[in-house]
């Protein structure tokens, strides 16, 4: 196969197992890009709030939707507070927690983190 055909192939077989893994992760592809993105990050956001009254040592936790949809903007913003350093450690470990984090692994493109104490 010339290499663009061969690219074109490589880079549809790979949007294919994206879009298989997505379903597997309860997300829908139907619709348009937005939609999906929507769905996607508004099935997230649940999934990061469920996490609340589940995991002992997590004192609070807000999740944000962008509004903005700007270029610079992220999907979504999660903050979590913890009354000390070992209650953070018990989050970080907690299996409640390390079931969202990978199923947030399935679907998420990208993410930033900053942890800091106040």
């Amino acid at each position: 196969l010339p290499a663009t055909v061969a690219s074109r192939t490589t880079a549809r077989a790979g949007v294919m197992a994206w879009f298989e893994r997505l379903e597997a992760a309860g997300l829908s592809t139907e619709g348009t890009l937005a939609d999906f993105y929507d769905r996607r990050t508004h099935m997230a956001a649940a999934r990061l709030r469920a996490m609340e009254g589940q995991v002992p040592s997590l004192r609070s936790i807000e999740v944000g939707i962008d509004e903005g949809r700007t270029p610079r903007s992220v999907h979504l913003a999660l903050v979590t507070r913890f009354d000390d350093e070992a209650a953070y450690r018990a989050y970080a470990v907690d299996p409640v927690h390390k079931e969202v984090l990978a199923w947030m692994g399935t679907v998420v493109e990208r993410a930033s983190v900053v942890d800091w104490t106040s």
